[in-house]
């Protein structure tokens, strides 16, 4: 499920919630009629989804909550209470998927990144290699704006560096010829030259997107657990 999706049920439920409040302050029969519209409508988008978990993945999830509160509401004469409680998990999820999505697109960026193309002099000869098979001694050339792809030393020019990604620390820092940097981060605001320290398959950004790629696939024994006492 995407973060769309429980938006859309977010909606949905705030409609049945904002027409059954209309009713119950002002009597008004069509509100009821309107708001009884859309928390049907939710229930079976929530019903839908948890069939959907059961017979494709046989998981127990969040939907069987929102299923079972909105019929034990609706039995109890008590709608606006079901649509409640469909309105704010809906948009818990929503904002909670909102997260995780915008995490693994940042991810899968930097999984991406240790097969892009560096451009680097080697032997007076300029050249488009992989990461992977940058060498010791070779000059990486780094346009303003793009990620420094080597672990190694500016030889010419200056710029604001975003570490952010290294250290989390949220300022640039302002590197001059001499000084050192780390693959992955980024420049900000002019061409920079790096000589590269190491072979690129040994620096940070390699070795880094590398242990991310390989650990995606792997869900934690924890959270395993914590699934099935969900």
């Amino acid at each position: 499920m995407s973060a769309k999706g429980f938006l859309i049920r977010g909606m949905v439920a705030l409609g049945a919630v904002l027409c059954l409040a209309g009713h119950e302050w002002t009597g008004y029969a069509i509100l009821r009629w309107s708001g009884l519209l859309f928390y049907v409508v939710c229930f079976g988008m929530y019903t839908k989804a948890l069939l959907l978990s059961l017979f494709r993945t046989r998981r127990v999830t969040a939907d069987l909550l929102v299923v079972t509160v909105m019929v034990v509401s609706f039995m109890a004469g008590q709608p606006l209470s079901g649509a409640l409680v469909a309105w704010f998990i809906s948009m818990g999820l929503s904002m909670s998927f909102a997260i995780m999505e915008r995490t693994r697109r940042k991810i899968e960026d930097l999984t991406k990144s240790k097969d892009k193309v560096v451009r680097l002099v080697r032997n007076e000869k300029l050249m488009e290699v992989s990461i992977g098979e940058v060498r010791p001694g070779d000059l990486a050339i780094v346009p303003q704006g793009e990620m420094i792809p080597v672990d190694g030393e500016i030889v010419e020019g200056s710029s604001s560096v975003d570490e952010s990604v290294i250290t989390g620390e949220p300022f640039p820092v302002f590197k001059r010829s001499g000084d050192p940097v780390t693959s992955g981060s980024v420049n900000l605001t002019s061409p920079l030259k790096v000589k590269a320290a190491k072979a690129g398959d040994k620096g940070f950004l390699y070795v880094m997107a590398k242990e991310i790629q390989a650990s995606l696939g792997i869900k934690p024994k924890m959270h395993q657990t914590a699934d099935r006492i969900v």
